[in-house]
């Protein structure tokens, strides 16, 4: 993802807030929905490890957009969902889907968070913040770019040009919400290799891991 300066692209995170509701995350959408980090089994060959937090759960509590993954009272066996990346089967789905629901693919804004351990150095990447989350770096590619940890960390936070949707979440999450027209959100809700709950765009974030 190249860095340059901002244009669009600042624009596209003025008024993101990582405190409060879903929609004061990602903006005034018809629909939203949360997609769930899968859990993995560290005894199961490659894909065949994932976990959804229902199979990983042992409340047999069904999971909703509130539901948080030390709810669930989890499997101790199994690794947890990754915090603050995006699963890089999650990513490729949801590239895929939101990929196709924009008229500017080639062209969307992500924000990284600069203080990960695993960051690699962002150079002439401008940084911004919103509240008490600094150094939030802006890079730029196509919808495609959000599936690579091409900074160490896959972006929680996706922003195309023509704001057809929204994606994001804070960088100490398990999950992601997306805000978009009906029709978007309905294709990840449907997609049978993802796990969703539909979300109101009036519901109080879920704290996930939240640190200071």
């Amino acid at each position: 993802m190249p860095t340059q300066e901002p244009r669009w692209e600042l624009e596209a995170f003025d008024s993101v807030s990582f405190e409060g509701t879903v929609q004061d995350l990602l903006g005034s959408f018809d629909a939203y929905v949360r997609v769930f980090n899968p859990a993995r089994d560290p005894a199961a060959p490659g894909d065949a490890g994932a976990r959804t937090w229902a199979q990983a759960g042992t409340t047999g509590a069904r999971v909703t957009a509130d539901t948080q993954w030390g709810g669930i009272r989890p499997d101790p066996a199994l690794d947890e969902p990754a915090m603050g990346d995006l699963d890089p089967e999650v990513a490729a789905r949801l590239a895929s889907i939101l990929g196709r629901h924009t008229t500017t693919p080639e062209e969307c804004a992500f924000l990284l968070w600069t203080g990960y351990a695993e960051t690699d150095a962002l150079a002439g990447a401008p940084t911004i913040r919103r509240g008490h989350r600094t150094d939030l770096a802006i890079l730029t590619g196509p919808v495609a770019a959000g599936r690579s940890p091409e900074h160490g960390r896959r972006p929680m936070n996706w922003r195309p040009r023509d704001r057809a949707w929204a994606l994001g979440n804070d960088i100490y999450a398990r999950s992601v919400y997306i805000g978009a027209d009906s029709a978007t959100v309905r294709a990840i809700h449907d997609s049978p290799h993802l796990e969703t709950a539909l979300a109101s765009g009036s519901a109080i974030l879920t704290p996930e891991d939240r640190r200071g």
